[in-house]
């Protein structure tokens, strides 16, 4: 039964595990409402935990339990963490690192990317997106998304969906994809929204936003050894009358977006992860 060794590369340093070929080809015995049931499971599951504030320790140990590994990174949520300007730069966010776990009941790879806003540091934590609202409901254009893993022939996208949260926690799924592509990735164009509920006078908490943070998951199987390959999201944000107009995923170039205007936007990029198979 022929194996491969695993690795996830951060920074310097590099972690190993040995995966069956064969269990990374995904799992027949499984319906597809099976496999749907599970992937909801995992995604509202580590979603609901990371806006809970539980550490990335306590939720892997937590999935350990019910068959998931992590593909091992040394760290995580380590990147683009400059606080900046409200609504003038794309540092009013946190870019984490791409995660990636190995499920033994679907045997496919998942492999995750996560944004959080942050928030300003005075008395009332004002969160940056704060700042764009000017009326409840939509929140400038489409936003932007999209989750890209370096192309090679050996890998297959079989799935993907993104998960926004606002900052009470109640969760949004978006299943409709605007682009994908089979060996690189997806990308979304999704509709935000600012909600009000009056809690006091003169305080950011009567607001809430529909993309306090997300979470976008993609599944993978592997038909052989990868080589190295390089894992990064992206997020494109607007307000006023700015907007996402398209998105695309491909290879050569990844993520693209374009935008109706050179104003009232920004976009991120987290740094690559390396997802190295040989």
């Amino acid at each position: 039964m022929a194996k491969i060794a695993g690795f996830f590369v951060t920074k310097n340093t590099v972690f190993q595990m040995t995966i069956d070929t064969k269990e990374a080809k995904g799992n027949p015995y499984l319906s597809d409402e099976e496999k749907k049931k599970r992937r909801v499971w995992i995604e509202e599951t580590v979603s609901k935990m990371v806006k809970e504030k539980k550490t990335r320790m306590e939720i892997d140990a937590f999935l350990a339990e019910n068959g998931i590994e992590v593909v091992p990174l040394q760290s995580n949520y380590r990147l683009n963490d400059d606080v900046g300007i409200a609504s003038d730069k794309s540092t009013d966010i946190t870019m984490f690192d791409a995660y990636a776990y190995y499920d033994n009941l679907l045997r496919e790879y998942i492999v995750e990317g996560h944004m959080q806003w942050k928030r300003k540091p005075d008395y009332d934590s004002t969160p940056y997106w704060y700042y764009d609202i000017t009326q409840e409901g939509e929140v400038g254009g489409y936003e932007g998304v999209g989750l890209e893993v370096e192309y090679h022939e050996n890998t297959n996208l079989v799935d993907y969906s993104l998960v926004s949260l606002n900052s009470k926690g109640n969760l949004y799924r978006h299943r409709n994809a605007d682009d994908w592509d089979r060996h690189v990735g997806v990308t979304y164009k999704v509709q935000d929204y600012a909600e009000y509920n009056f809690v006091e006078p003169s305080t950011w908490r009567n607001w809430d936003y529909t993309f306090d943070s997300y979470h976008i998951y993609t599944y993978w199987t592997l038909d052989g050894p990868i080589g190295r390959l390089g894992i990064k999201h992206r997020y494109g944000h607007t307000w006023d009358s700015t907007s996402v107009t398209s998105t695309s995923i491909g290879w050569p170039g990844g993520i693209s977006f374009t935008f109706s205007s050179s104003s009232n936007r920004w976009d991120a990029v987290s740094n690559p992860a390396y997802w190295v198979f040989y």
